[in-house]
């Protein structure tokens, strides 16, 4: 029995021994299993922190909103490839703190709000990047580079309406505060697009004031220098080059057009500067000859004739001359001579006349201031002033030697003459009005094109 007894408590010792054996050993074993757990968690918060380090360095130095200036996709997707490993390994330590005791989970909880915040970053950053990349994809320089906005930039060639659309579509929000500083990164976003499209409706101005002067290749009739100028003036507010030399052939057309009018104009006004000017030459040519031809009639007027005395040339004989009473007149110029020499003292009465011709021919009596031999005088009637010439038939100053069509006013002329001008397919580059001046004042105008 005491075999037995003593057997029995060693057994019982044995298995108290075994016991407080396994149970040590198990402890220990979970001891290190809370170590290891433990150093696993460690490590995952280092590599966490790490990420968030980072994450940080994605943003713009000093910002939270506005990406690194050298972000690429590649430096974005190695960060998200440790989130993910972080992610997995998390997931994995999770796994066995939920082995643990429960005391030994509370003190080793995963904190799986980091996991979730470090998640929803780095999609955040994805999107600002892929809108970032969207609206600096549609100029030739970037738009947006860290905090730097560049507004002056040059939308690329040939962009398309449809393209910026679908990216505004896609990134552009509605309702930003840009005066708050949680919103600049995509006020910065909604502004480039603005750029965008402001650059393209200047396109599409342009396209529109040049279709009004210059359509099917053909210089319209709006086409002025004002017009021009103006035209001239949207095309040059294009930035983007290649749109702006689009629209050089159309200009350069309508300039010439306009440079042709403008030197037409110019031809016209010196015509008119040269009608008005001989049409005050001719006044004054007229108003000259008024006052020649009025000072040669007053000198040139007639004049009452003188009459003259006829003398009867029969001599008389043996008969006394008798004096017939004359009114005094101015002496004739058929060459008769009045009185004579007398010879004969005592003849009184005149003595025969021995010129034909002569009027109280030689006395031998000696008379002095002898009469007539026997003629008598008349007085002939008045003569009728000669009346003024006929007025002379109206003749042209310059005679017109072209083959132009006749106006009898210079508003005619140049109303059918814009007519013709307005036509595009008359084939007319010019016209001329050329003014014939008449004698009687009056003026003809002719019209011709070239």
């Amino acid at each position: 029995m005491k075999k037995k007894v003593r057997w029995g408590v060693v057994g019982a010792a044995i298995v108290v021994v075994g016991g407080i054996a396994v149970f040590t050993i198990n402890e220990r074993n979970y001891g290190k299993q809370v170590e290891a757990v433990a150093s696993e968690l460690s490590a995952s918060e280092k590599t966490m922190r790490q990420i968030e380090g980072e994450i940080s360095a994605l943003y713009a130095e000093g910002s939270t909103q506005f990406l690194d200036a050298e972000i690429s996709q590649e430096s974005i997707d190695a960060v998200q490839t440790r989130l993910t490993k972080y992610q997995e390994t998390s997931l994995a330590n999770h796994e066995k703190v939920a082995k643990l005791r429960k005391n030994d989970q509370k003190n080793h909880q995963i904190d799986a709000k980091n996991l979730s915040t470090l998640q929803g970053e780095m999609k955040l950053i994805q999107e600002k990047f892929d809108s970032q990349q969207s609206v600096n994809a549609l100029f030739q320089n970037r738009y947006l580079i860290g905090t730097d906005v560049k507004e002056d930039v040059v939308i690329v060639d040939d962009l398309s309406a449809d393209k910026v659309a679908d990216a505004k579509k896609t990134y552009f929000q509605d309702d930003i505060d840009e005066k708050d500083e949680n919103q600049a990164f995509q006020a910065a976003i909604n502004k480039g697009f603005e750029v965008a499209e402001a650059q393209m409706k200047q396109i599409d101005k342009a396209k529109q004031v040049i279709s009004e002067l210059y359509k099917d290749e053909k210089v319209t009739d709006k086409a002025t220098r004002e017009t021009f100028d103006t035209a001239k003036k949207e095309v040059q507010a294009i930035k983007n080059e290649k749109a702006r030399k689009s629209f050089n052939a159309a200009l350069k057309a309508i300039e010439e057009k306009v440079k042709e009018d403008e030197a037409a104009k110019e031809e016209l006004e010196k015509q008119a500067e040269e009608a008005k000017r001989q049409e005050e030459q001719a006044a004054a040519n007229q108003e000259t000859q008024a006052t020649t031809e009025s000072t040669e009639q007053s000198e040139t007027a007639p004049t009452a004739e003188t009459p003259t005395q006829e003398t009867d040339t029969t001599p008389s004989t043996n008969t006394p001359a008798v004096t017939q009473p004359v009114t005094p007149v101015p002496p004739a110029s058929n060459g008769n001579s009045a009185g004579g020499s007398s010879s004969n003292p005592g003849n009184n009465a005149g003595g025969s006349s021995t010129g034909g011709n002569t009027s109280g021919g030689s006395n031998s009596g000696g008379n002095t201031g002898g009469s007539s031999g026997g003629g008598n005088t008349t007085t002939p009637p008045p003569t009728t002033p000669t009346p003024p010439p006929a007025p002379e038939k109206p003749y042209a100053l310059n005679p017109y030697k072209g083959s132009g069509a006749q106006y009898l006013s210079w508003d005619g002329a140049m109303n059918d003459a814009q007519i013709k001008m307005a036509d595009p397919n008359s084939g007319i580059r010019g016209y001329r009005i050329i003014t014939e001046y008449w004698s009687d004042g009056t003026e003809k105008y002719y019209l011709e094109f070239y």
